[in-house]
């Protein structure tokens, strides 16, 4: 309703997706622990991956690696 996306590293919330589906979409980090800045970089280089994601009203998860 108020198009939030979840973003997490939880593997617990992507599956709840394929299962109950959306909203919210869940953008899936599965980096591992890294720092700030490497998610940063993460987000910056997958921008056009997230804003097609966003708009695709079948996608429910989007996993950044």
């Amino acid at each position: 309703e108020n198009l939030f996306a979840i973003v997490t590293q939880d593997a617990d919330f992507a599956e709840m997706s394929l299962l109950r589906g959306h909203p919210p979409k869940v953008l899936w980090v599965t980096t591992g622990n890294t720092g700030t800045d490497f998610l940063r970089s993460l987000f910056a280089r997958n921008r056009e991956s997230m804003r097609l994601f966003a708009d695709d009203e079948t996608a429910g998860c989007l996993q950044l690696f």
